[in-house]
């Protein structure tokens, strides 16, 4: 399923045939990809979801891939912020309709406690600056030697560079900001595993 969305994603990109060849020749030897392959991991899963959203962007569709990609990282809700900035109302409420779709169709399997316990769990996720594996900027500095202060100032530094970054590109046009948006969300992720990092096919491009 994996490798088939991973050809799907790059068969989808709106950009020229040579770059989705040269994205999908990269990504086959890129470590994050190798790495999500090869842990099972959903990453692959939301840069399908993002491809989507991008190719048939501000429309029902598009919508419909953000909430299914925010179901498995949250932290691309920060797309709803961006058409919020941007005055576009109609994907904001799409997308808010397709997560209550999903909800549910979702509840009868999980139930109203599964969803507790998972507002529960993204509630409770700190403390994980310098955890093994984590990419994070407050993560990174630790890892050069750095104190503690070092890395809450890089951690906070971070998430400012990914806000300014989203606000500067509402200059450009709709799609480099929204591209730039989806990258932000990685800067805001608690958590940052390598494998994340499949995202960055989508700047790449």
């Amino acid at each position: 399923l994996r490798l088939v969305l991973l050809a799907g994603t790059c068969a989808l990109l709106p950009v020229r045939t040579p770059l989705r060849l040269a994205a999908f020749g990269a990504a086959a030897f890129s470590k994050p990809v190798l790495t999500d392959l090869d842990l099972g991991n959903v990453s692959i899963i939301v840069t399908f979801l993002s491809v989507v959203a991008w190719r048939w962007l501000d429309r029902p569709l598009c919508s419909i891939a953000v909430a299914l990609a925010m179901s498995i990282r949250p932290t691309l809700g920060i797309l709803l912020g961006w058409w919020l900035l941007r005055r576009r109302w109609l994907p904001i409420i799409w997308t808010l309709a397709a997560g209550l779709v999903l909800v549910g169709v979702t509840l009868p399997f999980v139930g109203i406690e599964g969803y507790r316990d998972f507002l529960r769990v993204l509630g409770n996720v700190s403390q994980v600056t310098g955890v093994t594996n984590n990419l994070d900027l407050g993560s990174t500095a630790l890892r050069l030697g750095l104190g503690p202060l070092a890395a809450t100032l890089a951690l906070y530094a971070g998430y400012a560079v990914a806000l300014v970054a989203v606000l500067a590109s509402l200059r450009r046009d709709r799609e480099l900001s929204f591209i730039v948006t989806v990258g932000a969300s990685l800067l805001l992720a608690p958590l940052l595993w390598d494998h994340y990092l499949v995202g960055l096919l989508l700047p790449a491009v």
